[in-house]
């Protein structure tokens, strides 16, 4: 009777580590999550970049006193607002409304730049555009990876080049104003 009853216990005790190991097995190997990024999403983002850059290169042809600065200011404000185009057509093919708002943070940051003149404002111009240029990288080569919409991933594919050409542009403005 007690051989019987430890052999029950002993088979319990072997069960029980198995079931709590396949219990904990949370590693699905055949589920593969990716991201998708809709075209909303992307035409809605892709549209506050480009309003911020445009706002703050106006912003930038106001208050700078720098020819350098005043001549990256208005390229950004031509290629942003070509590129605002675009996005509008891709919307209107798409039956999507876009929203040209700025986030908190971006506004933020255009009333602190609205707010200088001067050398202080081309410094601090140009820091924020290095950072917006790598930021706007950053969610167009995330939005090449997530976009099931070809169009809209040839789209992006085609603004992260000029992106990446800003950046080295602002870059070089940045290293100027740091010298001012």
């Amino acid at each position: 009777m007690k051989r019987t009853k430890y052999n029950r216990w002993g088979l319990l005790l072997l069960l029980i580590p198995a079931f709590l190991f396949t219990a904990c097995d949370d590693d699905d190997d055949n589920d593969v999550v990716v991201d998708v990024m809709t075209p909303t999403e992307f035409l809605q983002e892709a549209a506050a970049i480009d309003t911020f850059e445009i706002v703050t290169a106006n912003l930038a042809l106001e208050n700078s006193t720098q020819q350098e600065v005043r001549e990256f200011a208005q390229l950004m404000l031509q290629e942003h607002t070509m590129t605002r185009a675009q996005l509008r057509t891709e919307a209107r093919e798409r039956g999507i409304s876009l929203q040209m708002n700025m986030s908190q943070e971006r506004e933020t940051i255009r009333a602190r730049l609205q707010n200088q003149t001067g050398t202080p404002f081309d410094k601090d111009f140009a820091n924020v555009q290095v950072q917006a240029h790598e930021d706007a990288i950053l969610f167009y080569e995330q939005a090449r990876d997530q976009l099931r919409d070809q169009d809209l991933k040839t789209l992006a594919d085609q603004i992260l080049l000029r992106l990446r050409d800003h950046l080295q542009d602002a870059q070089q403005l940045k290293t100027f104003t740091d010298e001012l």
